[in-house]
C-alpha cells in the first residue's frame, strides 16, 4: 500500500541523538497505555536524505481518537519535552488516530516515503 509509512532503512536527516531525544521526549510525557500500538513517523524533507533544510515533521499515530484528542490537547508539553532534549528546532508535531490519518488527504500524500522512528 503506497499510503503506509515505509521504513526501508533509508537515511534520515536526524542524527541518532536527535531520534532518541524525540522518542524520549514523547515517552516522558505520555502514559504507557496512550502509546500502546502507537507509531512515531518522520515525514517531509527530513525523511529524505537528499533534501535540504526543513522542519522536523512528525506524526504520532495513536490507537484511538480519544487518545489523539487527549495528547493533542497537550502538544505544547510534548514539544517542550522534545526541544529540551534536542534543542530549539522547528518541529511540526501532529497527533492522529490511525483511522483519522487514513481519512486525511494531506497525510495520505505526505506519508509516502516517510520513516517510522519508533513503534511502541
Amino acid at each position: 500500500d503506497p499510503h503506509d509509512p515505509q521504513n526501508s532503512g533509508s537515511a534520515v536527516r536526524l542524527n541518532a541523538t536527535e531520534v532518541v531525544g524525540i522518542v524520549e521526549g514523547i515517552s516522558s510525557k505520555c502514559h504507557v497505555e496512550q502509546l500502546d500500538g502507537a507509531k512515531l513517523i518522520l515525514y517531509g524533507s527530513r525523511a529524505n536524505d537528499q533534501a535540504r533544510g526543513g522542519d522536523v515533521d512528525l506524526l504520532l499515530q495513536v490507537s484511538s481518537e480519544a487518545v489523539a484528542q487527549s495528547l493533542g490537547a497537550s502538544l505544547h508539553v510534548l514539544l517542550a519535552a522534545i526541544k529540551k532534549r534536542i534543542g530549539d528546532q522547528k518541529i511540526d508535531l501532529s497527533v492522529k488516530s490511525a483511522e483519522a490519518t487514513l481519512a486525511d488527504d494531506f497525510f495520505r500524500t505526505a506519508l509516502v516515503g516517510s520513516v517510522v522512528l519508533k513503534a511502541w
